[in-house]
């Protein structure tokens, strides 16, 4: 979102509200009611880039044949949250709110935003490790109210996930006859392939930070594999292999000096010369992953942006497509953006 600060918007809106269902429980006080707030209790009040915004939760319990709230019921089987986040005068202004509905997408992703700045630090105090970002495509239903100074609520419901029709999708065949053939022949899972989709997943939660370390530590461990594959198709015996990746003193070769050395070595590519075909997919690693995960891993970089994180995934990917023809890896590993 792109605050730009102006008069033009509605002054006769006082509120919007933007109401959903979290997907695991918050031990905060009830406080969407006014039954169920304690007489000293205070509003969780925060700013994100200037702009404050009010957040309070619910607790709610399912049926489950009687059961109470779980300990930690961390995939929300008996029990989760409701958040509301109240938005004012302070944001409309900034983002030019006219008529309030029209706006809904810019309310949904402010809201989730703001819930997931709260559930971030409530993880943190906590030491609730297992809570996670939500998203505005995985919450199915948003409920929004306009409150209007006359004291007139204008309600608006917002689903995400479509009509449920999707439910009567099927695999393809191919999908199919993959999924059999794999349970049938017990083949074990691709540590490198669930990694890579660990990744996609820290970047689909807007932990870019994370995504960008995972996916290049992806990168690393898949050409690692790439070379033992190569070394021992040449005869050489695990001992000799394992020298690969060592320098005389027996200092551990770094990433670039493996990568350089061995497609150099293995498949005649010089990618360090602008005549080698892989030299542009080489420099976009070099600047967007490798280095990205060099200052993350030294500290020098903490806050990471999505076209940082996604620029990191697309020169993975493309360098690591680029490589395989001529040096290929016992499976495809499948890098989603």
């Amino acid at each position: 979102m792109n605050p730009s600060a102006t008069s033009d918007f509605d002054l006769n809106l006082k509120n919007v509200v933007v109401q959903f269902e979290l997907p695991f429980m918050l031990r905060v006080v009830d406080a969407i009611k006014m039954e169920t707030r304690r007489d000293e209790y205070q509003e969780y009040v925060f700013q994100i880039n200037g702009i404050p915004a009010m957040v309070r939760f619910e607790k709610k319990l399912k049926e489950n044949g009687g059961m109470g709230v779980a300990t930690e019921d961390r995939r929300g089987l008996l029990s989760n949250s409701i958040v509301q986040v109240w938005f004012d005068k302070q944001f409309f202004k900034v983002y030019k709110v006219d008529q309030y509905k029209k706006h809904a997408q810019l309310f949904m992703a402010a809201s989730v935003m703001y819930v997931n700045k709260f559930t971030e630090k409530y993880a943190e105090v906590t030491k609730s490790f297992w809570i996670y970002p939500v998203s505005v495509k995985d919450t199915a239903l948003f409920n929004l109210i306009g409150r209007y100074k006359d004291g007139t609520d204008d309600p608006f419901h917002y689903g995400t996930l479509g009509t449920g029709l999707g439910l009567g999708s099927l695999l393809t065949q191919d999908q199919d006859r993959q999924l059999r053939e794999d349970l049938a022949q017990n083949r074990p899972l691709d540590n490198i392939q669930k990694l890579a989709f660990t990744a996609r997943d820290h970047l689909e939660g807007g932990d870019y930070w994370m995504a960008s370390l995972t996916i290049e530590i992806v990168f690393e461990s898949k050409f690692a594999r790439i070379l033992n594959i190569a070394f021992t198709n040449q005869g050489l015996s695990t001992q000799d292999v394992e020298g690969k990746f060592q320098l005389r003193h027996g200092y551990p070769r770094s990433i670039t000096n493996l990568v350089k050395t061995y497609l150099r070595d293995l498949a005649c590519l010089q990618v360090e010369e602008t005549s080698c075909v892989l030299h542009q997919e080489y420099i976009n690693w070099c600047h967007d992953a490798r280095d990205l995960r060099n200052d993350i891993a030294h500290g020098i970089t903490l806050n990471i942006s999505q076209n940082q994180a996604i620029n990191s995934f697309n020169a993975i990917k493309n360098f690591l497509n680029a490589i395989e023809p001529h040096l290929p890896d016992e499976s495809h590993t499948e890098i989603l953006i």
